[in-house]
């Protein structure tokens, strides 16, 4: 259990997957509440006891993970230009204005067409 949520806890935070961190924190709540209400053998096994402390604390990061990312968020939607819709604004600038007389070519796109214009994919000659 710890080795997964520690991995499972690595993934979301690649991902920023709010939904999945939310689902993986319940989980690991309700094991550790569950795991805390059901009757200890005596005496506890000493490396019981270790591997259920690595859990609470791997717990605690997660939960602070999942705060910091409801904070980024939070703080994404409330900036003015929470879309970054302004990303461009400065280079539109400095580019002249078209020449009439020229075909134009127009691009709208995303995350995915700005990652494949930086690696090249897209070429394309405008005549």
């Amino acid at each position: 259990m710890i080795e997964r949520s520690a991995e499972l806890q690595s993934s979301s935070r690649a991902r920023g997957n709010g939904q999945a961190t939310f689902s993986v924190l319940s989980n690991l709540r309700a094991y550790i509440s569950l795991a805390d209400a059901v009757p200890k053998p005596f005496p506890f096994p000493e490396a019981a006891s270790k591997q259920f402390a690595e859990l609470r604390d791997a717990a605690f990061r997660f939960e602070s993970h999942f705060r910091a990312l409801l904070d980024q968020k939070d703080t994404q939607l409330r900036t003015s230009d929470r879309d970054n819709l302004r990303r461009y604004a400065e280079a539109n600038r400095r580019i002249a204005a078209p020449d009439s007389a020229k075909r134009a070519w127009v691009f709208f796109g995303d995350s995915i067409t700005t990652a494949g214009a930086s690696t090249n994919i897209f070429r394309i000659a405008i005549s």
